[in-house]
């Protein structure tokens, strides 16, 4: 996340509703391990540390798959994360042959690209 996991938790928190329930730092700023409950019941967990040790990459910093089985819920993180500014949407939310709700969006932030996937 290149020193951005700050400004994830504050978006998840913006457009989902999400509640940092534990945040663990280190260097004073970087996220070494946080968990965020979404008001769904799920939980999202975000960190700083690469799993793989590559190097940091712009534009390739981030990617999440939420899933429900609440239509109405998976409609709500949909339109939660689709409104925060700059969002592109790369699917229309629709059925699809493996889930009644599928969409494919990308949200371009400082640091970091999210690439989301709501099903």
């Amino acid at each position: 996340m290149n020193g951005a996991g700050n400004e994830a938790i504050s978006f998840y928190e913006k457009y989902l509703g999400a509640i940092c329930v534990f945040k663990e730092t280190y260097q004073d700023h970087l996220i070494s391990h946080s968990v965020l409950q979404l008001k769904t019941g799920g939980i999202l967990m975000i960190n700083e540390e690469p799993l793989d040790n590559k190097e940091y990459t712009s534009g390739n910093g981030q990617s999440i798959c939420i899933q429900s089985s609440n239509l109405e819920d998976t409609k709500n993180l949909f339109n939660g994360l689709t409104s925060a500014k700059g969002t592109q949407v790369i699917q229309k939310l629709a059925e699809v042959p493996f889930s009644p709700l599928f969409r494919k969006f990308k949200k371009f932030v400082p640091k970091i690209t999210r690439e989301f996937v709501v099903q």
